[in-house]
């Protein structure tokens, strides 16, 4: 049985990346001081923490992995899984930025890795109706981190604008990692990452 041909990634989430790479330092630039710093520090937060990082990329990743799998290509879970992350990011920070972190979210944060990456390492597409439950949950947890370590003197709309910014950017990269391992036929190094990522997830979750 030949595998279902994966389709060629959608040119308008390339130009989505290309515009987020191009524009973000500028939009840093042309808010100084305390906005700048906010928008650039928001933006730099996914980047500079490993399992933020990480669980966006993965997003990206099953995202990606999900269409593959479903039957004709479904597009479905490469547009929506990302876009209810985001909104759960946004939503989770807002109740990050009011009510603080605790110990229980990162708990919540490496077990979202570990998670994500035995979904990667199964490489079994979920109901739908199961995807879109687990991955805003997801996002919550990481959102709850990303306001709670917000700067007291940052202004709200510019963090959020930066790090809601990058973590589309991390989600389109995540994508376009996928995108390349299955035009390749590598969609063993997929899985092989899935187990990479639980295995950091079990690290973090072991040294909390």
């Amino acid at each position: 049985m030949e595998p279902t041909p994966v389709k060629p990634i959608h040119p308008t989430l390339r130009r989505i990346a290309l515009v987020a790479v191009l524009f973000m330092p500028m939009m840093a630039e042309a808010h100084p001081g305390h906005t700048g710093f906010a928008l650039r520090d928001g933006f730099l937060h996914p980047w500079l923490g490993l399992d933020h990082l990480l669980a966006m990329l993965a997003v990206g990743l099953w995202a990606r992995q999900g269409q593959g799998l479903s039957a004709g290509g479904n597009r479905r879970p490469l547009l929506l899984l990302p876009a209810l992350f985001i909104l759960a990011v946004a939503l989770g920070a807002i109740a990050g930025e009011r009510l603080g972190g605790s110990g229980v979210v990162e708990s919540l944060i490496a077990a979202s890795l570990i998670a994500l990456g035995a979904l990667l390492a199964a490489a079994r597409g979920l109901p739908l109706a199961i995807s879109i439950t687990l991955v805003p949950a997801m996002g919550l947890v990481h959102g709850w981190a990303h306001g709670a370590e917000m700067p007291a003197d940052a202004p709200m709309q510019a963090w959020f604008a930066g790090f809601l910014s990058a973590t589309a950017l991390l989600h389109l990269c995540g994508i376009g990692l996928a995108s390349l391992a299955m035009r390749r036929d590598a969609a063993l190094a997929l899985r092989a990452g899935g187990v990479g990522l639980a295995a950091v997830g079990c690290g973090l979750l072991a040294g909390l």
